[in-house]
């Protein structure tokens, strides 16, 4: 044609247009067995394992830059959809279980396993990955990765969803002794709680294995403040910022209150304070999941759920109690707890 284009390529032209042809049928096949390696990997709860120059490795890498898939940790990656659906915790599981499949020889401890035992962990202690390491093991621990030198032969280790990781009890120990109180009351509750621990055997356990580590005693006095009727993480870090507060700590939890209009009913109050002066005083933890969470609200609307509440502490307050309530995206600013406590008239408690 006279403008020298034409719709019919010539032989030189065609050999490279094929080659294109097939790269991007190529590529399509790559891409679809990618998103099938996802689709599996979402199933189980982990992210996907991949080594640098594996067959779909430049096409995730792809996905990466386009931001379509992340890269949480060396080696692992996840489809940003699924990983922005998850809470900090079940994103820290997917590290944890993808972790396992790069490195089967890593045993989790420490806060890692910790969660891997469904224990209630603060989300800010789930930016590492935790490790056991030997003692002659020579690499270091990393922004990403801690590692931890085995204290004993005695350590014992098992599985957990699949996963290798120290004792619960030598889990425990190690944690209540890094963390600090609020934080570490909220595992040991949840541990008792959840596995019918005996918190006297627990002592005994940390007293025996953790002879000389520093911060054991802190951990003793962790221990034998756990109460395994504490409902959340969350009641167990606002009674841990009481204590560490230095005021005094509710004498009962999970306590039931009779409805005074329905004496079929009963109330059932986070914290209670029974006062020498013969006060009696409810404490409350209000967080957001009651009310953004469905399966918490067993059917009601947010309003239902409000309207409920109401109506549970007018019944609490007729019993001549009044109900203290707490936030508890506030329980760790400074100063919060203590003025909430002064307000309601909660007494130091003694040395």
């Amino acid at each position: 044609m006279a403008d020298g284009f034409n719709n019919v390529q010539s032989g030189a032209d065609a050999t490279p247009a094929r080659e294109q042809g097939e790269k991007n049928a190529r590529m399509t096949a790559g891409t679809r067995e990618l998103e099938a390696i996802f689709d599996r990997a979402e199933r189980k709860g982990h992210c996907v394992a991949m080594r640098p120059g594996g067959r779909h490795y430049q096409i995730m890498r792809r996905r990466v830059r386009a931001k379509t898939a992340l890269n949480p940790f060396p080696g692992l990656y996840a489809r940003r959809a699924f990983w922005d659906d998850l809470r900090p915790g079940a994103q820290a599981l997917c590290v944890i279980r993808g972790a396992h499949e790069l490195h089967e020889r890593w045993t989790f401890c420490h806060y890692s396993a910790a969660l891997v035992y469904g224990l209630s962990v603060s989300y800010r202690l789930l930016e590492q990955v935790h490790i056991q390491t030997k003692r002659a093991a020579r690499s270091r621990s990393s922004k990403q990765v801690c590692r931890h030198c085995t204290r004993s032969q005695e350590d014992q280790t098992g599985i957990v969803q699949g996963v290798p990781v120290t004792s619960l009890k030598q889990t425990l120990l190690d944690c209540l002794i890094a963390a600090q109180l609020p934080d570490a009351l909220a595992m040991a509750d949840s541990a008792l709680r959840i596995y019918g621990i005996d918190r006297d055997e627990l002592i005994a356990f940390m007293a025996d294995h953790g002879k000389r580590r520093h911060g054991i005693r802190g951990a003793l006095q962790v221990a034998a403040l756990a109460d395994g009727r504490a409902e959340s993480g969350g009641e167990s870090i606002l009674r841990g910022t009481i204590i560490e507060e230095g005021y005094l700590p509710p004498t009962d939890l999970q306590v039931k209150l009779p409805d005074v209009t329905d004496p079929r009913r009963t109330f059932r109050a986070d914290l209670l304070w029974s006062l020498p002066d013969g006060r009696r005083i409810v404490g409350e933890l209000d967080g957001a999941e009651k009310y953004v969470n469905e399966g918490m609200r067993a059917g009601r609307t947010v309003m239902g759920v409000l309207l409920d509440e109401r109506q549970r502490e007018s019944r609490i307050t007729a019993l001549g109690m009044p109900v203290m309530r707490f936030q508890f995206s506030k329980v760790r600013e400074p100063g919060y707890v203590a003025r909430t406590l002064q307000a309601f008239g909660i007494p130091r408690a003694r040395s």
